[in-house]
């Protein structure tokens, strides 16, 4: 019995420990990701000539994608622990996998605002605005990750809610102002009418007897 007391001990140190380095391992590569890689993207992008890298910057295209490295880690790391329970392993995987989705989809957004900041800056496209449509496929965009992190938690997406989002964010963007201004004028009278017009005095009428 002691025995036994004491494998189960040694098993849950082994898995305790595992998860340990998991999560050391995924600080690291985020610290490396964030701290080296970034940084010295952003380096980079002050010093070159060109502009559209400034704005993937501003946008914090590449900041974002600096959460998707340790969330893969995790992914591909989780089931080598040692006799890790099936169940939490599958949980784990699927937190990060969630975790990934969201990290891209962010950063296709963050892209997509840096396209159209890019696209403004060009004198000659500022009658010709593209604003509207990239909102669209944000929307979009963002549907089919809901789509996918419901996927991957619960094995099914409500497609019904996904439709409705979308087709309210749709309306948002389309929809014109509620109370439309009408511009008004006075009416002013025609000289030449009012010249017209004979006024003459009415008599028989209030007069007294």
């Amino acid at each position: 019995m002691s025995q036994l007391k004491g494998l189960m001990e040694q098993l849950f140190t082994m898995q305790i420990v595992g998860l340990a380095l998991v999560v050391a391992g995924a600080a690291a590569v985020y610290f490396v990701a964030r701290r080296v890689i970034v940084v010295a993207i952003r380096r980079v992008a002050v010093r070159s000539a060109v502009t559209w890298d400034d704005a993937l910057v501003e946008n914090d295209v590449f900041l974002r994608l600096a959460h998707l490295a340790p969330a893969m880690l995790v992914f591909y790391c989780a089931p080598l622990v040692p006799d890790l329970h099936q169940t939490l392993s599958v949980l784990i995987q699927r937190l990060a996998t969630v975790t990934m989705v969201v990290v891209v989809a962010l950063s296709v957004g963050a892209l997509l605002t840096a396209a159209n900041q890019i696209y403004s800056r060009n004198p000659e496209n500022r009658d010709r605005p593209i604003k509207g449509y990239l909102q669209v496929v944000k929307i979009f965009l963002y549907v089919v990750a809901a789509l996918l992190v419901a996927r991957a938690m619960f094995g099914k997406a409500d497609l019904t809610m996904a439709l409705n989002g979308a087709l309210a964010g749709l309306v948002a963007i389309t929809a014109g102002p509620n109370t439309p201004a009408v511009k008004t004028r006075r009416k002013t009278a025609n000289p030449a009418a009012l010249e017209a017009v004979e006024i003459r005095p009415v008599t028989g009428v209030g007069a007294p007897s």
